[in-house]
């Protein structure tokens, strides 16, 4: 009898895992076909593919695209430079599990399931820790983000919009104080969860009838222990990755024939991606609104539109849809119950 039960027990188990997967790749390829299907500009955006495709034009492409393992890879540095404290993941280990957020993020809201996705891959006990590293991870690249686009846009708007210098100096030190005070909180993280601690997360810490103090807990414990040098390595990379996907997009901008250099590129890539952090939409859904941000930032360049939006789709392809693909083939091949 207890035999029969265990059978029953794992059958069941196996077959709620399938569903789960079954779910995860369904979304995913249903988010990655909508965007396609429902965009009709894509059809328009070939032609300028295979304009591309000249020997001159090339190595563009080729370099951008090599340049995407190595995007992901500085992410993968930052997280597991977090995660080595309380985990034992190999760096490949590592970067199946950020493969795994980028394929869940890409179906769900402001790339929430980033959390759910990585947690799937770490070791049993790891998930609320590994939550708590993503989140820190996710703060040292909105720094960079942040940082780099107020610098970005305060020379865009000098530039081509012609914005009064109240205007300009207004917009640019609220940017500024914002850009400090997310990196106050980063740099003093253990000041912040310490005192979040003493809200006293037994007592009012729930949701409906759940009560979530325990995980609350365990992140704000990481959050106290970790120290300076972790924090700072983290945020290097953080760097790193923001000047890698910048480096990216102008890259398939000159690939599609947007003759510009990537000092004069760089203030307007920086503010496209500055405004992009303002769309609380999956990055699917958000494509067509990451086009007319980028439309309204480079037709200050009088650049073709056709190139612009080829070079905002072709990015989408190259730093979000490939690497999706490959991490819903890691959660496939993951024993999803076990984490």
């Amino acid at each position: 009898m207890r035999q029969s039960n265990a059978v029953r027990t794992t059958m069941s188990k196996r077959t709620i895992n399938l569903i789960i997967k079954i779910a995860v790749a369904i979304l995913l390829i249903g988010a990655i076909y909508f965007q396609i299907a429902h965009n009709d500009r894509v059809g328009i955006l070939w032609p300028a593919f295979q304009n591309g495709l000249h020997p001159r034009q090339l190595p563009w492409l080729l370099f951008a695209i090599l340049l995407m393992p190595l995007n992901w890879g500085f992410e993968t540095l930052k997280w597991h430079a977090l995660i080595r404290r309380f985990s034992a993941l190999t760096f490949w280990q590592a970067y199946q599990s950020v493969l795994a957020g980028v394929a869940v993020s890409l179906f769900t809201p402001n790339r929430i399931g980033e959390y759910g996705g990585r947690v799937l891959l770490v070791e049993v006990g790891n998930g609320w820790r590994a939550v708590a590293a993503t989140l820190i991870g996710s703060i040292s690249q909105l720094v960079a983000l942040l940082s780099g686009g107020i610098v970005g846009l305060a020379l865009f708007a000098s530039a081509y919009f012609q914005w009064d210098s109240y205007l300009l100096w207004s917009v640019t030190l609220t940017g500024a104080a914002l850009s400090m005070g997310l990196l106050l909180i980063y740099w003093h993280i253990d000041l912040v969860a310490h005192a979040l601690m003493k809200l006293r997360p037994g007592r009012y810490w729930k949701i409906a009838r759940f009560n979530i103090a325990k995980p609350i807990k365990e992140i704000l414990t990481l959050f106290q222990a970790y120290e300076k040098t972790e924090l700072k390595r983290a945020l290097f990379f953080a760097w790193v990755r923001y000047f890698t996907y910048c480096f990216q997009y102008w890259l398939l901008l000159r690939f599609f024939g947007v003759e510009i250099t990537f000092v004069e590129a760089w203030p307007g890539i920086a503010t496209i991606f500055f405004l992009q952090t303002s769309v609380p939409l999956p990055p699917a859904i958000s494509l067509l609104a990451r086009g007319e941000i980028a439309l309204l930032v480079w037709t200050a360049f009088g650049v073709n539109e056709l190139s612009v939006l080829a070079a905002t789709f072709g990015l989408f392809i190259l730093n979000l849809c490939v690497p999706a693909l490959l991490g819903g083939w890691f959660i496939v091949k993951t024993n999803v119950l076990k984490s």
